[in-house]
């Protein structure tokens, strides 16, 4: 039976000191007449012997297919990356990027698979020590649509785009530092 509403899942918080063997981590929007978005997550394992598979998407939409529930977040607190992801499925709804820590900096920001983040601040300043990847059909904007203008900056060692797109609302300043 599948909902007439898709639901949101909140987050899935793990701190583990090591952690062995197979399995799923799943906070995936609900399925519905309206895809629900996808959850948080924030992994924080030292000793991993391999990769368990993590869903972070938004749920299927049944009344309008091509437009699932928004992309959930990866955290990886040891590698200090950060995967916005929608596994594929096409969504218009943005996954809200609000702030950005500077101490201690994020290694990687990652927005793939038909993800759409946003920064929607007046003014805001991305600054991660390693690459900000944009893969697969990934979005990410800036600015407030109801502002004549604003700015952001976007710090980093390496920006590498493919077959994605960086928007910018109204009248507004993007200054990109490659390092």
């Amino acid at each position: 039976m599948v909902s007439p509403l898709g639901f949101n899942v909140s987050m899935i918080y793990l701190y583990l000191k090591s952690r062995t063997g197979g399995g799923r981590i799943s906070a995936c929007g609900g399925n519905g007449f309206a895809g629900g978005g996808g959850g948080r997550v924030s992994v924080d394992i030292f000793s991993r012997h391999d990769d368990p598979q993590i869903f972070v998407h938004g749920g299927n939409s049944l009344g309008c297919p091509e437009n699932a529930g928004g992309a959930g977040t990866l955290y990886d607190a040891v590698a200090r990356s950060l995967t916005v992801s929608n596994h594929n499925m096409s969504t218009d709804t943005d996954t809200l990027l609000l702030e950005f820590p500077y101490q201690p900096l994020w290694t990687n920001v990652y927005v793939r698979n038909h993800a759409r983040a946003t920064v929607p601040l007046l003014w805001s300043r991305v600054q991660v020590q390693g690459q900000i990847s944009l893969l697969c059909s990934g979005v990410l904007s800036f600015g407030l649509a109801h502002y004549a203008s604003s700015a952001f900056e976007l710090f980093a060692e390496e920006l590498l785009m493919s077959d994605s797109v960086i928007k910018a609302s109204h009248n507004y300043t993007l200054i990109v530092y490659m390092h």
